[in-house]
């Protein structure tokens, strides 16, 4: 199965095989962090859940 995740950066494969990516959508120069879940995303549909506004963001909490 094809997933259409050219705007989104790999960054760690998580549980059950969902992965962190940072998100370059909204903006090239400030990506959001987000999950992908594999099981919820259909073949040209991904499905991310946004944890943090940035990647600066998300390394403060995981400090």
């Amino acid at each position: 199965m094809f997933y259409s995740l050219c705007n989104q950066c790999q960054l760690a494969v998580l549980f059950a095989g969902d992965f962190l990516c940072l998100d370059f959508r909204e903006s090239e120069e400030k990506p959001k962090t987000v999950v992908w879940n594999h099981e919820e995303s259909n073949e040209l549909e991904p499905v991310f859940y946004h944890v943090a506004n940035s990647f600066d963001e998300f390394m403060n909490v995981v400090k």
